[in-house]
């Protein structure tokens, strides 16, 4: 059976959010979200090869029109060049380069759009400037046009690869979006990008947690404990034993690319098993929460510990298996994982300053979590009225604002 393609007709572009009660009733919404679906494919040999190179050929464009815009950037006299001007050049350098021909158009003109959007990102604010992209990262590719795509129950078609064999455990809800093919450790995915029409439904239970995620486990303020997965010793030495392998490897060499293979799926296991724990523990909270408050914290990379050159973190160097176990439960995954969950289910999401650091009181695992929802209840004035439509910029920075005015002089040293 396939699914239909093209948008609905009279389909609003803007998402409608719901309005705020004005009393303790619960609202009803419609709003308009994307979600993406992943599925395993299995490829022939062939249509491998085809993505590999289609891969590589989208590397070696992103890299080509990055170092044009960063030589137009160092001239005395720079010109804008936007992303329709190396749009255009695409024909030229198919003629130049013929195994650029090779690619999905669509997927090229894909990648230079991606790039611009990064300069974007950069000159606001919201993310470094762009990188070279290198082998080995960023191993996927994106059809954005979904009537190139048809997709039945146990295949998918794709341009210019042909049907290929796909695994869909799930149906599909909406109207196709985009479609990118991707690669971890050898195995192949295919995320489709959908659009939908919810009805969200604000709660109005007065049901509030917060969560403490300045642990090896977060703790929330009803006081359980998520026991999510963890990596084992067991698994560190043989993670250890595999690098070890990996570096004694000559480079270039067969023996090492399947040394390399092997880290790569051992990672990319420990990598599913903990974002599958995530997912189920962050949905079954926003299912049963009007209000889930988490605190703004700043993790500390391990390598970043170790490294001499940082004076400020030499504090921190005897406290890194700690740091290991936290983000082994990955908090900041788990955070955005509750920030796009919570409008879907009608909760609300609130993000205060860390409390201040010290011993539990009178052993009470969770101190921490009731001093953040605490915090949380105070910054937004209490639970009645709370609801889900406010966005997740401007609504953050006026969370943690009012929490910096609550806190008062309160020290964030509890910062991990």
């Amino acid at each position: 059976m396939s699914h239909s393609i093209p948008a609905k007709k009279g389909r609003q572009e803007r998402p409608v959010m719901p309005s705020a009660p004005n009393d303790h009733s619960s609202g009803l919404g419609q709003t308009i979200v994307r979600k993406s679906y992943r599925y395993r494919i299995y490829p022939d040999p062939a249509q491998k090869e085809f993505f590999d190179r289609t891969i590589g050929c989208c590397r070696l464009l992103y890299n080509l029109c990055l170092d044009q815009k960063k030589l137009e950037l160092e001239r005395s006299s720079p010109r804008k060049l936007f992303a329709f001007d190396q749009i255009n050049e695409l024909p030229q350098l198919k003629r130049d380069f013929p195994f650029f021909k090779d690619a999905p158009a669509n997927a090229l003109q894909q990648v230079v759009l991606d790039l611009h959007r990064g300069f974007s990102n950069f000159f606001a604010g919201r993310a470094r400037f762009p990188k070279f992209r290198s082998k080995g990262r960023h191993n996927s590719f994106r059809h954005p046009d979904p009537k190139h795509v048809k997709i039945e129950k146990d295949r998918i078609f794709m341009p210019k690869s042909g049907w290929t064999r796909l695994v869909m455990h799930r149906p599909i809800v909406g109207a196709i979006r985009n479609l990118t093919v991707s690669t971890v450790a050898g195995d192949w995915f295919v995320s489709i990008q959908v659009e939908q029409d919810i009805v969200v439904v604000t709660s109005d239970n007065g049901n509030a947690i917060g969560i403490d995620l300045a642990g090896p486990r977060p703790v929330l303020s009803d006081g359980r404990s998520l026991h999510l997965p963890e990596v084992s010793q067991e698994e560190r030495r043989r993670i250890a034993t595999m690098q070890r392998t990996l570096a004694h490897r000559t480079p270039g060499s067969r023996n090492r690319q399947k040394a390399n293979m092997r880290l790569a799926r051992m990672q990319a296991k420990l990598a599913r098993r903990r974002k599958d724990a995530l997912h189920k523990a962050t949905t079954t909270i926003v299912k049963n929460h009007a209000v889930v408050v988490i605190a703004d914290l700043k993790i500390i990379r391990t390598d970043e510990a170790q490294s001499p050159e940082v004076a400020p973190l030499r504090a921190v160097r005897p406290h890194i298996g700690e740091h290991r176990k936290i983000l082994d439960v990955s908090p900041r995954m788990m955070r955005d994982m509750l920030e796009y969950k919570a409008p879907l289910y009608g909760c609300r999401m609130v993000v205060v300053d860390p409390p201040a650091s010290g011993e539990p009181e009178g052993g009470d695992e969770n101190a921490n979590a009731k001093r953040i929802l605490e915090d949380g209840i105070a910054s937004t004035g209490g639970l009645p009225g709370m609801a889900c439509e406010s966005s997740r910029s401007a609504g953050r920075k006026q969370e943690k604002t009012s929490a910096r005015t609550a806190a008062g002089s309160r020290d964030p040293g509890s910062h991990v």
